[in-house]
């Protein structure tokens, strides 16, 4: 299936660039989604107006990290702003991250990987892409949608 409407953003940082962003961005356009890459920006404190802009146009953010990284300011910030947009958030991590004390919110799905399982986990990823690509391509029931939300306002 075909996905050219949807965007899929995914967040780097340097040593990951080469071995892990351009195998996993290469997998996702030939399953027909659009892609972009978010360097990492790990010196400063605050996201930049970039990551923002890039989060707002996509279905999903793939952050690729370790431990050391997911505990950065500027990182926690942007998976923030990405939570707060309701945006799907998934962290692709070459670490145990619940063994490094780092505090993972539910929604957020978690997929370890290795260099020998990299491959697979992209296409678990694809899968999981796809399944909310799915459910965005469902035609809303707008007087259904109205009529809950009329009985719901307080």
């Amino acid at each position: 299936m075909i996905h050219p409407r949807f965007k899929v953003s995914i967040g780097y940082n340097k040593t990951d660039y080469e071995t892990y962003a351009c195998v996993l961005k290469s997998i996702l356009e030939e399953k027909g989604f659009k892609t972009q890459l978010v360097y990492s920006e790990l010196q400063g404190n605050f996201i930049s107006s970039e990551f923002k802009e890039i989060v707002r146009s996509s279905i999903c953010l793939i952050l690729i990290t370790d431990a050391e990284i997911i505990n950065s300011s500027a990182i926690n910030q942007g998976i923030g702003y990405a939570q707060g947009k309701g945006l799907n958030l998934i962290l692709l991590t070459n670490t145990d991250l619940e063994n490094k004390f780092v505090d993972i919110p539910k929604q957020i799905t978690v997929m370890r990987f290795n260099e020998d399982s990299f491959k697979k986990q992209c296409f678990s990823i694809v899968t999981k892409i796809e399944q909310i690509s799915e459910i965005m391509e469902e035609p809303i029931d707008v007087d259904a949608f109205l009529d809950l939300y009329a009985r719901t306002k307080i």
